[in-house]
């Protein structure tokens, strides 16, 4: 393949991503599948609740990090969710002053509501794939996950 196919190939992909981005960050899309859960979790709650079922308790600043929001907005989200009785807080034992967040029974629940609409919604969309164009795609998929977050940006 040549360079400028190579690049036009890469321009397209870079569209249809933002295109994709566009739609998972979409509030009114959220809001559907949110109403369809039955949960009133907002899109930042939801994601902080899934980022704490998948990767276990964390720090607040290791939280922020991990769903890629600054720490003012993750405290208020976890102050929300802990008063909603989604998630609890406690103190770092090696650091009293550090809190560490983890989900409740009921949090775990809300977020699951909502995770199953979305497979569900995935899966409808993606069912007139085989078997192979599945494995295939969540194969490229993983490895363009790997290789966009380990190379870095070029700023020049």
């Amino acid at each position: 393949m040549t360079f400028t196919r190579k690049l036009d190939s890469v321009d397209s992909i870079s569209a249809t991503l933002a295109r994709i981005v566009r739609l998972s960050v979409s509030r009114s899309a959220f809001a559907r599948q949110a109403a369809a859960a039955d949960t009133e979790l907002s899109q930042p709650s939801y994601i902080l609740l899934r980022v704490l079922i998948d990767e276990g308790c964390q720090p607040i600043g290791r939280l922020a990090s991990m769903a890629h929001m600054d720490v003012g907005m993750t405290t208020r989200r976890v102050h929300a969710l802990a008063n909603a009785g989604l998630v609890t807080r406690r103190p770092d034992p090696g650091d009293g002053r550090v809190w560490v967040i983890g989900t409740t029974v009921a949090g775990e629940r809300a977020a699951a509501a909502l995770h199953n609409v979305r497979r569900d919604h995935l899966a409808r969309a993606l069912s007139s794939w085989s078997a192979a164009e599945l494995r295939q795609f969540d194969r490229l998929l993983a490895k363009f996950l790997d290789d966009t977050k380990k190379t870095p940006i070029d700023t020049g």
